[in-house]
């Protein structure tokens, strides 16, 4: 390729981008923008010549996103009372687009950047003699996500807590199907998110912390995160078994951190460390485990974390989906 040929690629690229009003005509200028980029590595062109070919692939893509976010797409489904014929409606669907799932959201995502800022990412990373690349863009779009996410979570009571039940809204990458992904119980949060939270902990305070098998490393992760030392952990055999891709899971942990000068309980107070009871809804933990916890503590002060449901007497509820108080009829 000579250099002639990319430069004057580069000069009509950017206004084709923005004059392009279909998705094809955008497809057709990013791949040739990824074809000029890679012949341009090929042939050791430098560094600055393939991040403006890169540049016009991130355009692209961007307007790639603001198109699919205007498009009506056929998703199918069911049919619906507002949506009888879902299959009939005559609309594209990624596949006719010849566009991926994954394309279609990362595309959308970088699309949602503001674009001052995108622009900034762009002139800084080309100013710092860095490689351009799709990863970084979506690593931006990552931090405004996180950023929005922590600023949609609801306030934190008052005072502080030193007896502490957490049950975080884990958020799965690979729910085994559709029918199981959590999102259609509760919302759910990114792991990173739950980390940074600050709840109101006391200097000296233990925290009780559910975790699922397959999210272990994560629960130690989010208890150090929030000032806790692992201690030790309890199980919940539910039973019976449940979805799994190793084993089909028929338990759940319960882990044990502390912080600052904590004490056990009293030796007549220490319970099994396995405790048998059958699962019901999803998510809903057994009331023999809040009856332990106040047992062990009975002078704390207490607080649920992600609480969902009822919010138990003598205890502060922390989260979006506390229904009704206990004993509440209503």
């Amino acid at each position: 390729m000579e250099e002639k040929t990319a430069l004057v690629y580069l000069s009509n690229a950017k206004q084709q981008i923005e004059m392009a009003k279909d998705i094809h005509e955008v497809k057709i200028i990013r791949n040739k923008a990824i074809t000029l980029q890679e012949l341009a590595q090929r042939q050791k062109m430098g560094l600055k010549m393939q991040n403006d070919l890169a540049e016009i692939r991130l355009y692209a893509e961007r307007r790639a996103g603001e198109i699919l976010k205007e498009t009506e797409l056929n998703n199918g489904g069911r049919p619906t009372e507002e949506n009888p014929f879902p299959e009939d409606r005559g609309l594209p669907t990624l596949k006719d687009m010849g566009i991926s799932w994954k394309e279609s959201s990362n595309w959308q995502r970088i699309a949602n950047i503001p674009e001052d800022l995108f622009i900034k990412h762009i002139e800084e990373t080309k100013d710092d003699e860095r490689e351009l690349t799709t990863i970084d863009i979506l690593k931006v779009a990552r931090k405004l996500e996180l950023k929005e996410e922590i600023k949609e979570t609801i306030p934190f009571p008052e005072g502080v807590f030193d007896v502490i039940l957490a049950d975080p809204p884990w958020r799965y990458e690979h729910p085994i199907s559709i029918s199981r992904q959590i999102e259609q119980n509760y919302p759910t949060m990114d792991m990173e998110n739950i980390k940074l939270l600050s709840p109101p902990f006391h200097e000296n305070a233990i925290l009780f912390l559910w975790c699922p098998a397959p999210m272990l490393k994560h629960g130690l992760d989010i208890m150090e995160s929030w000032g806790f030392t692992f201690r030790t952990n309890a199980i919940w055999d539910k039973t019976s078994i449940g979805p799994g891709y190793w084993f089909r899971t028929q338990h759940e942990h319960l882990l044990v951190g502390i912080k600052g000068d904590f004490h056990p309980p009293d030796a007549k107070l220490r319970y099994s460390s396995v405790y048998q009871e059958k699962r019901t809804e999803h998510s809903k933990k057994p009331l023999f485990y809040y009856d332990m916890v106040e047992k062990m503590y009975p002078d704390g002060k207490y607080l649920e974390l992600f609480g969902r449901g009822i919010k138990r007497k003598n205890w502060t509820a922390w989260g979006n989906e506390i229904i009704k108080e206990e004993g509440d009829g209503n």
